[in-house]
């Protein structure tokens, strides 16, 4: 019994990290495909225990319903590919289309699931 406590944990964290990767993709499969215009790019510098990255965050113009809309992007873990005057692919939420999933947050999402999937697969193998 002590062994399976003893890897409880990483089964948690990696039952979790696939959940939330999922819950990412359940938006982008229900939310509307569209195209924008990444006009403006805000950089933020991203603090961690052992390391210092620049974070990005996009300023995305499209067409919804008919009307032009720009909405701010609330993350900031963009790659380093985002570039303001390019145009990228983005989710909007039919409901409320002041929320979206960028192309990159889809991406984060696949790699959230992967992780997660693989951190509780290999730790069941120790529970053998």
């Amino acid at each position: 019994m002590g062994f399976l406590l003893e890897n409880l944990g990483p089964l948690l964290f990696g039952l979790i990290l696939a959940v939330y990767g999922l819950y990412i993709l359940r938006k982008v499969y229900i939310y509307i495909p569209t195209k924008a215009l990444c006009i403006d790019v805000a950089e933020e510098e991203i603090y961690g225990n052992a390391f210092l990255r620049d974070g990005k965050s996009g300023t995305y113009k499209f067409v919804f319903n008919g009307s032009y809309k720009t909405i701010k992007e609330n993350n900031f873990l963009c790659s380093r590919r985002l570039k303001a005057g390019r145009e990228y692919k983005i989710y909007v939420n039919p409901n409320n289309s002041e929320e979206i999933v960028s192309e990159f947050g889809r991406n984060y999402g696949i790699i959230f699931v992967v992780s997660g999937l693989s951190v509780f697969v290999y730790s069941l193998f120790f529970l053998w």
